[in-house]
């Protein structure tokens, strides 16, 4: 029945319901296609067996389509050989010999006759099939279809492959993804990802001068195939370059990130919140007042010249590695500083002070590839794990701080022998945490054994500098924010702010306004409030990614300095005060301490995470870059420290 109700139908009205079938197809693999990524990015069993379901039902309905469209085919195939049946019966029927049909040239004249008789017989030969055969090959050419849609469709289907521009108007706006979707999110960040690394091994113009595609292990041969190759293959073709993103049960490997941040700052913090010990080491020599603003100057100095030489090479160097050696060098480091402690007699004052700024200078370098190492790896993640290393910094000198705010006066030594391997230890376990973090499926997911196929490969010194300028070029708003955020915080802390006393009589101090106390409570509070301040921007409230608002908010920092200024600085003996005693609470200048570390820690998170999330960057050499500017920052606070002291006392201080 049906194949008489083919036979019978109108040409255009076969015509339209072919392209009804193919517009059917059309639709039907796109929401298979939909169906198939939303089944990767569900975590709830629930769900996810609908959604199975409703991809089997949807796969079993194609294939109706598919065997549909091939018995129509099958049906005009079998008209052709019908009629090719009823011809020859009927040339047998008619009696009709075919030497007949073909007469002699001799009955011609002149051979210039009639072709065919009254009666519809050939008069003389003639031979078709030549011009037949060239009519038919200049019209259709090997490769040739037949049109299967309309020219509206072919246009829409070209405008959507991106080969059509079109002007004018204002640019639809991009669908908004939900800020508490961590799937997609995930997604979003591993397209963009996959894009950016295609394009920053294939810069624009390669094949121009002869170079030949390179693929990483993200990106595929198949994944820039034309769309139409990959849409009349199998549907489930396209989803094989988009792995299902694993899980991260536990969050074990946001808890990872939290250490490692912890491991980045300790060879800074150990040093300067232990401020009272080394005091008390340095005594009689001529750096009890300054060292730290030498400690700064030499750490943020090693550490800026050795972050420019990691960034620089980030792209040939095993980034895993670099963490690794940072730390076997971390562990050495506070190991011998904290066996330092317990021989007061083997060194002098100063001595004792050269080896300091030693072990300081090593944990300056040691840093710089730790921190390059570490945000090049974690800027390929999502901006949940960036903040993880965000909140461990802050937390860096928190957790090791309550072991010296316990200690007493008599008992310094002790207390930072006990810091100094609380810091060994927090080293050990990062170490460990590492060699588990690279195993991981979600690390691997993000982070694959690179496998390129380079054929003619350019100068890297080239690309490595066309790269970091084009970064550098969208993200330099961030970049000099976070910078000058640093300059603001190291230009005061801890240079300014570990001279300030509490203002109250020393017949009426409690245990916690005593010096020894005092001024470890300081460093405290001052971690609690950055770690506090990191820690804000898990809270989808509290996120800007605005560059322009974020460099405000960077910028109006300023006012710290002189409000710290005005606080109970300590001018020593022969000092003289600048600006006067205005703020004589205690309470109120721990109150501006803990809004002065909050605003840091916060606006650092904010920019280290928004940085590498902008679009057609590359997320771990922006990481890099931001992490440079946070150490350049680093690095000029320490310098300002010093004319910042000198006017805190009047210029008869330093």
């Amino acid at each position: 029945m049906e194949r008489a109700d083919v036979i019978n139908k109108d040409p255009a009205m076969k015509r339209q319901e072919k392209i009804a079938r193919y517009k059917r197809e059309k639709e039907t693999k796109a929401k298979l296609e939909k169906l198939q990524q939303l089944l990767s990015s569900i975590e709830n069993d629930n769900d996810k067996e609908d959604i199975d379901r409703n991809c089997v039902l949807t796969c079993i309905d194609l294939f109706i389509q598919k065997s549909i469209e091939q018995l129509s085919s099958i049906n005009q195939e079998m008209d052709l050989l019908n009629n090719m049946r009823k011809s020859e019966d009927h040339i047998k029927q008619s009696g009709v010999n075919e030497k007949e049909i073909v007469p002699s040239t001799n009955t011609l004249k002149d051979g210039n006759g009639p072709l065919l008789s009254s009666e519809g017989r050939p008069l003389r030969p003639f031979i078709i099939t030549s011009k037949r055969e060239e009519i038919r090959q200049q019209v259709f050419r090997p490769g040739w279809r037949l049109p299967t849609m309309t020219i509206d469709e072919y246009l829409q289907q070209e405008k959507e492959r991106g080969n059509i521009i079109s002007g004018g108007g204002q640019m639809p706006e991009k669908k908004e993804i939900n800020d508490n979707d961590e799937e997609a999110i995930d997604a979003e960040t591993y397209r963009l990802r996959e894009l950016d690394e295609f394009k920053d091994v294939n810069p624009r113009g390669w094949e121009n001068e002869g170079y030949q595609p390179i693929y990483t292990s993200n990106t595929s041969p198949i994944e820039i195939e034309d769309d139409e190759d990959i849409e009349n293959d199998n549907v489930s073709v396209a989803l094989l370059s988009k792995p299902e993103i694993p899980k991260d049960k536990y969050k074990f490997v946001y808890l990872i990130f939290f250490v490692q941040g912890l491991a980045q700052l300790l060879g800074w913090n150990v040093f300067i919140t232990a401020s009272v010990f080394f005091k008390s080491r340095f005594r009689g020599s001529s750096y009890e007042d300054s060292f730290e603003n030498y400690f700064s100057f030499i750490f943020m100095s090693s550490n800026l010249i050795f972050l420019i030489h990691a960034l620089y090479t980030q792209k040939s160097a095993n980034l895993s590695h670099r963490i690794t050696f940072s730390l076997l060098v971390s562990m050495i480091t506070f190991l011998l500083v904290a066996i330092s402690t317990k021989y007061e007699n083997f060194f002098t004052p100063s001595g004792y002070f050269y080896f300091i700024t030693l072990m300081v200078f090593v944990s300056g370098i040691v840093s710089a590839y730790m921190q390059n190492g570490t945000f090049g790896i974690v800027s390929r993640f999502p901006p949940t794990h960036v903040q993880a290393v965000m909140s461990g910094q802050g937390a860096a000198t928190s957790i090791s701080q309550i072991f010296i705010s316990l200690a007493s006066a008599d008992d310094l030594a002790h207390g930072a022998f006990i810091y100094f391997i609380s810091a060994f230890i927090v080293i050990i376990l990062a170490f460990i945490l590492h060699f588990g973090l690279i195993r991981l499926p979600l690390y691997l997911h993000y982070i694959p054994i690179e496998k390129t196929i380079v054929e003619n490969p350019p100068n890297l010194t080239n690309l490595n500098n066309r790269l970091i300028l084009d970064t550098f070029a969208k993200i330099r708003i961030m970049a000099f924010a976070v910078a000058f955020v640093f300059v603001v915080t190291l230009g005061i802390f801890p240079s300014i702010t570990a001279l300030i006393k509490s203002v109250t009589d020393d017949e009426n101090k409690n245990k916690f306004q005593m010096d020894y106390l005092f001024i470890p409570l300081h460093f405290l509070i001052y971690n609690l409030g950055d770690w506090f301040g990191r820690s804000l921007p898990t809270f989808e409230s509290y996120v800007i990614t605005d560059p322009k608002k974020l460099a405000s908010m960077s910028i109006s920092r300023i006012i710290f300095i002189p409000l710290f200024l005005l606080c109970n600085v300590d001018v020593g003996v022969t000092g003289k005060r600048i600006l006067p005693l205005l703020i004589n609470n205690d309470l109120l200048y721990l109150f501006i301490l803990s809004l002065f570390a909050t605003s840091n820690g916060y606006l650092t998170s904010l920019l280290m995470m928004a940085a590498p999330q902008l679009e057609n960057v590359e997320k771990d050499l922006a990481g890099t870059i931001m992490t440079f500017f946070l150490v350049f920052g680093l690095s000029i606070g320490s310098i300002i420290s010093f004319p910042l002291r000198y006017l805190s006392c009047g210029g008869e201080c330093v």
